[in-house]
């Protein structure tokens, strides 16, 4: 008995210390590459957990768990993630009575049309192509490239995203920026916070 109470000790002592020596910075890119690879897995009942609630006002959760798995489960095209890289973890700052770090993020997407039988070799030849443009332009022309004899299109996507936290500590939520939709940025994050990223 005085063994187990002795291990038991001896587990709790060392499951405290290594939660009191993990950062606030540490906690965030924690919770933020568990996110990424429930989005990489295809996991979305999971990876809708880390988003932002407040997200939920615009788009009900099941809402946005269906559109991920019809887009990921498309018959018309094959969509994968890979690669999930955090290139940069901001400084944590008290905005109003939250916490917010901003995250840089990359991860390579593989796509590729499944076959239709109704285009012909020109019709598939013109969607490639303007879908190609279509990528470059959303994504940069050094970022995609296409592979003709697959009719595929491999992607590197970087992107910055917005860790939230009420404590600054634990439980981060997350959401991505993008600075075309201002309206929802406006309803997410701080106005000082929006402001840096419509002036970037």
């Amino acid at each position: 008995m005085k063994i187990k109470n002795a291990l038991y000790l001896i587990l709790l002592v060392v499951t405290s210390t290594t939660l009191l020596s993990e950062t606030p910075q540490e906690n965030v890119r924690k919770d933020f590459e568990t996110y990424l690879n429930h989005l990489i897995n295809q996991e979305f009942t999971e990876s809708v957990e880390y988003l932002y609630p407040e997200l939920f006002a615009f788009a009900p959760k099941e809402q946005i768990i269906s559109t991920m798995e019809q887009t990921f489960n498309s018959p018309e095209i094959q969509i994968s993630l890979t690669s999930p890289n955090i290139l940069n973890t901001g400084e944590i700052r008290l905005i109003d009575s939250a916490y917010y770090c901003k995250l840089t993020y990359s991860h390579q997407m593989y796509m590729k049309f499944n076959q239709d039988t109704t285009l012909s070799a020109d019709d598939i030849a013109l969607r490639d192509e303007m879908t190609l443009a279509n990528l470059k332009s959303t994504f940069g022309e050094d970022n995609v490239s296409y592979d003709s004899v697959n009719n595929s299109f491999d992607i590197l996507s970087e992107k910055d995203s917005y860790g939230k936290s009420i404590n600054g500590k634990t439980e981060w939520k997350f959401v991505d920026v993008d600075a075309n939709q201002i309206m929802l940025l406006n309803a997410l994050l701080p106005q000082k916070i929006v402001d840096e990223i419509t002036t970037e």
